[in-house]
């Protein structure tokens, strides 16, 4: 199985479908492509993934590329752990969530891609619209939350990641598990 990502190894999308291969437990190499460099229009790419884009899973001559179809086509073909949960409005919602942060948060995306995380780009301060991006995902946790376990539940959990340093927030979601 070969995985292509892109050459600085930061697609977010790249990295999602690199997590779920390992959660299988499968092995797979990588091949990266330089999308500065436009490699990922070159012949021989483009034959492989038709949307011209990382990631590309190629599993047994048949390619596949688009982060949610290769982790949806992974959890389906693969035994091992699975990446969805079983019950299929669990399932449909997972999903839900998953499409939105793809595809709803690109102010926020835009004006601070992958590359202020890994490589420390620096950038001008958010705008309106990207700092509105940047709340949306705590609103909907805390609803997705509130919808399973209780508003109580859901307003304690986001007061203590809001109180916590950025660093630590790992702990405070770890004690949440510890709650319910």
């Amino acid at each position: 199985m070969l995985l292509y990502v892109d050459s600085k190894f930061s697609s977010p999308y790249a990295m999602s479908v690199f997590v779920c291969l390992r959660e299988k437990g499968l092995r797979f190499d990588v091949q990266t492509v330089d999308l500065s460099a436009n490699e990922h229009h070159e012949p021989t790419f483009a034959s492989t993934s038709i949307t011209q884009r990382v990631p590309t899973l190629v599993h047994d001559g048949f390619s596949l590329s688009e982060s949610s179809a290769i982790s949806e086509y992974v959890d389906e073909t693969f035994p091992g752990t699975s990446l969805y949960p079983a019950d299929p409005r669990r399932r449909a919602r997972a999903r839900q969530v998953q499409a939105w942060l793809r595809s709803d948060l690109m102010p926020i995306r835009s004006e601070r891609p992958t590359l202020v995380i890994f490589y420390g780009v620096k950038m001008p301060e958010l705008s309106a619209a990207a700092r509105a991006s940047a709340a949306a995902p705590r609103v909907i946790c805390e609803s997705a939350v509130a919808a399973a376990y209780g508003t109580n539940v859901a307003q304690s959990v986001a007061a203590d990641v809001v109180r916590s340093p950025h660093n630590e927030r790992r702990k405070v979601v770890t004690s949440f598990h510890e709650r319910i």
